[in-house]
């Protein structure tokens, strides 16, 4: 099937990187239905962390997380002129942005390094 063009994007520019973290692992947490070991997401998070990543720190899961998530991000400019006019302001002047070097492989998040 051919779809002659984009129905829907998900920005990943418009969370802060804790959010998009902790929304990683929210419904694993609720699944777990395990609120005597872990009562708060933060509880949860910490412990998939280290399980997943190997690390201990949420900051450094959330630079390892997204550097996970960053390889299935596909760069999109021509987005802007198709765009509805409510999301042109945030697409121009994205708070949080794509870093890339020099190559064009995503490095990580203006607001994560």
């Amino acid at each position: 099937m051919i779809v002659p063009q984009i129905y829907a994007v998900h920005l990943v520019t418009v969370k802060n990187a804790r959010y998009l973290l902790y929304r990683k692992y929210w419904t694993d947490w609720r699944e777990t239905g395990d609120f005597q070991r872990f009562p708060r997401i933060e509880d949860y998070v910490k412990y998939r962390l280290k399980g997943d990543y190997s690390v201990d720190s949420e900051e450094e899961g959330i630079k390892v997380a997204f550097a996970e998530l960053a390889k299935s991000l596909k760069k999109c400019n021509y987005l802007l002129r198709n765009c509805p006019e409510i999301l042109r302001e945030e697409m121009e002047n994205p708070r949080y942005k794509i870093l890339y070097d020099e190559n064009g492989k995503i490095i990580g998040r203006n607001d994560i390094i």
